[in-house]
């Protein structure tokens, strides 16, 4: 059917049928007439005409329990039972107003529907497919649904939003008792026929783009985002996001009815449009999916920035939006591989998992694109008794962060301000984008690789932002399985950083931001540039709690959890500075180990390491972050290294420290502290060359540089530990 010209329909239009409800009937009882007549003294009366019918249902199969007598017949058709009547028919009443093939609604023109546009029926079903297209400057007061409202779609809907204007669009279908039972796709735009990898389009939305239904199921969802324009009709962004999966609405009394479902799979394709608010893999309010793809090729997410924002919008999540979405198998977001990083820009975060529903696991891709913002591995501000993911991946090789802005460009494995996943956390960085990388100092780029103020990557943490992150196997009683010890040990937050001549970064934590982690293990393969490693957290800032190993908060009662331990491995590449534990505020409950192990258990082309350790300090506990554990260094085979300190930079370690060189050179080596704090327990000291090189230390001190180290213990002098001298 096409609606074309300048058609007004004042409701709504339908691709297929209205009603499949059984039809019923009524009959006028003439006994109730009562003529006009002349009476004896010769007056007229009009008589009366009182309207009392009995209706009649249609009726083909009749239950046998009904015990009708006799069965009626098509002479004599009519029976009663309980009160209610009826009336037989040879003809089958089932699938009344449905469509056996499929249907196509063209809404085109100037045509104006004042009601939605559904490419089904009312209540009948369709047996193949159902498709709409909206083109021209037709007008939809409402909605557009490629399914229909009440009924079903036995194949697969396709809608195509050309051109004209409408509010919400659903791949789907309206009423909880609709369903797609193969695949729903929605088209804004559409690809050129002429010019392949351009686009065209005119459409205008004023609400949301679904690719599932307003309430029911889908089998498989896909968004096609090419070009049009979307014009939210608010500000808080309620309108104006594209949902891979379908809107639902959230009622406790009927959670069920209300939920809207994908089946199998809810893919967004993103290829040229701006989203003004954000995508989201999942579902709206309240709404389930299998599994959810974000792909983002070509286009905009968010709104630029003209001044540093108060707090960075949200806008990329491969789950969904409200608290009762969920995604029941995986989340992955991808942002493709471009020859112009500037062609994919997104302004805000991007989040593996949803913003305050659960996802199972979370993948996200950084392949191309450039990002004003941060990225998360996890979720946004997951709602209590929800799942913020399982295992998460997050993997950075090509995707550009502008700096412009401070509290951008980080990498956080977990979540942001509130929920955990429950399982394993990877962050993977395999290169950065951005700056020059000159591999000779002084030719290319008159400054030296060391001599570096930017970098293309702020920060890297395996943990959360103000969310501690709390794996299930962290929290496990050790003496109720003979198994759980081991999954104690191996819960963890993991950081790989690789990319020989190709990875700048400022900061990398194997641990989270003020949140903390049960354990982490860092592992540094290879890089251009890295300014600091820490493989604890980082808990700077004003009523911070600390970024803690081993420690976190368990409803306001400080519990321990996991092994405590953060072990660093430094494989190769260029680094200033590496802290075996945290940098402002974090304890280490297990205590720090850091070694240097060979390249050759990591081969190539799985890992890009560097052949070359060049590192200018290392610290076995932190920065200025007070540790309980012991530290453990093994060091050898160094090209390049400054000075070795077996304790902290600044801060008390209330363990011992056990610190081995075997080959290289090394400028200084200090068992104890650099600037201040206490090593309270004891330093062991080994020097022994059995590593790849010979072994040079042109300074070597079994104590502190500035930092007293007693063996008869320390006495507190007002806020300040002092050294005993016997």
């Amino acid at each position: 059917s096409t609606l074309s010209g300048h058609t007004v329909v004042k409701g709504s239009a339908f691709g297929a049928g209205y009603s499949a409800a059984i039809p019923s009937f009524k009959v006028h009882d003439k006994s109730t007439v009562e003529f006009p007549y002349r009476d004896f003294a010769g007056f007229i009366h009009d008589g009366s005409l009182e309207y009392n019918p009995t209706e009649y249902t249609w009726i083909h199969d009749i239950p046998a329990e009904w015990n009708i007598s006799p069965a009626p017949s098509t002479s004599k058709p009519t029976f009663c039972h309980e009160g209610k009547w009826y009336c037989y028919t040879t003809e089958e009443l089932t699938g009344l107003g449905a469509v056996s093939g499929s249907t196509t609604l063209t809404i085109e023109g100037t045509t104006e529907v004042r009601g939605n546009v559904y490419g089904g029926g009312d209540m009948s079903a369709v047996d193949i497919n159902s498709n709409v297209v909206i083109q021209g400057s037709a007008v939809v007061t409402g909605d557009v649904y490629g399914g229909a409202n009440t009924a079903d779609i036995g194949g697969d809907t396709d809608v195509k939003a050309l051109g004209g204007s409408m509010k919400d669009i659903f791949g789907g279908g309206r009423g909880a008792t609709s369903h797609v039972q193969q695949t729903a796709t929605v088209h804004f735009g559409k690809e050129s026929e002429s010019t392949p990898g351009t686009y065209e389009g005119t459409a205008t939305v004023r609400g949301n783009i679904y690719g599932g239904s307003a309430l029911g199921t889908v089998n498989v969802a896909e968004v096609n985002l090419y070009k049009g324009t979307m014009t939210p009709s608010t500000t808080d962004g309620t309108t104006g996001n594209v949902f891979g999966g379908g809107m639902g609405v959230y009622d406790g009394d009927h959670p069920t009815e209300n939920n809207a479902v994908v089946t199998t799979k809810a893919t967004v394709n993103l290829y040229g449009i701006t989203v003004p608010y954000g995508i989201f893999g999942g579902g709206n309010t309240h709404a389930t999916v299998a599994d959810t793809e974000v792909n983002l090729y070509s286009g905009i997410v968010g709104k630029a920035f003209d001044s540093a924002p108060a707090t960075l919008p949200d806008v990329v999540f491969g789950g969904g939006l409200g608290a009762q979405t969920s995604v029941t198998n995986t989340t992955k977001v991808d942002f493709k591989t471009t020859d112009d990083l500037a062609t994919m820009k997104v302004y805000g975060n991007v989040y593996g998992g949803s913003k305050e529903g659960s996802v199972t696991k979370a993948d996200v891709n950084l392949l191309g694109g450039t990002i004003w913002g941060n990225v998360y591995g996890g979720g946004y501000r997951t709602a209590a008794g929800k799942t913020a993911a399982s295992d998460v991946i997050v993997t950075l090789n090509g995707t550009k962060f502008d700096r412009t802005y401070d509290g951008t460009a980080q990498i956080f494995g977990a979540n942001n301000l509130q929920g955990t996943p429950t399982g394993h956390v990877k962050v993977w960085v395999k290169k950065t984008v951005d700056s020059a990388k000159p591999t000779v100092d002084g030719e290319s780029n008159p400054i030296g690789r060391d001599a570096r103020t930017t970098y293309d990557v702020a920060a890297v943490y395996g943990g959360g932002n103000q969310a501690d992150y709390v794996p299930t196997d962290a929290t496990l009683d050790p003496a109720a399985n003979a198994g759980n010890p081991a999954k104690i040990d191996a819960a963890c937050a993991e950081v790989i950083i690789e990319g020989c001549d190709l990875t700048s970064i400022e900061y990398v934590y194997g641990g989270g931001n003020a949140a903390a982690v049960p354990a982490t293990d860092v592992t540094i393969l290879g890089d251009y540039i890295i300014n600091y490693v820490f493989g604890g957290g980082n808990g700077a800032g004003a009523g911070n709690p600390g970024a803690n190993v081993g420690i976190y908060n368990n409803n306001g009662t400080p519990t321990n959890y996991g092994s405590g331990k953060a072990v660093t491995k430094l494989v190769g590449g260029h680094i200033m500075y590496v802290f075996g534990g945290s940098n402002t505020k974090g304890n280490v409950r297990g205590g720090t180990t850091m070694t240097m192990p060979d390249v050759s258990a990591y081969p190539a082309p799985t890992y890009d390491c560097c052949v070359v350790r060049d590192v200018k300090y290392i610290y076995g506990a932190g920065n200025e972050a007070e540790q309980d554990g012991d530290v453990t260094l093994i060091l050898g085979c160094v090209d390049n290294m400054d000075y070795v300190y077996g304790g902290a930079r600044n801060a008390h370690v209330k363990g011992g420290v056990d610190l081995v060189v075997t080959s290289g050179h090394f400028k200084g080596v200090y068992g104890g502290n650099d600037m201040s704090g206490t090593i309270q327990g004891p330093i062991t000291l080994t020097i022994e060359e059995t590593g790849c090189d010979p072994l040079v230390i042109d300074e070597l001190y079994l104590g502190g540089n500035q930092a007293a180290y007693s063996v008869y213990g320390y006495k507190q002098v007002g806020d300040n530990l002092m050294a005993r001298s016997s």
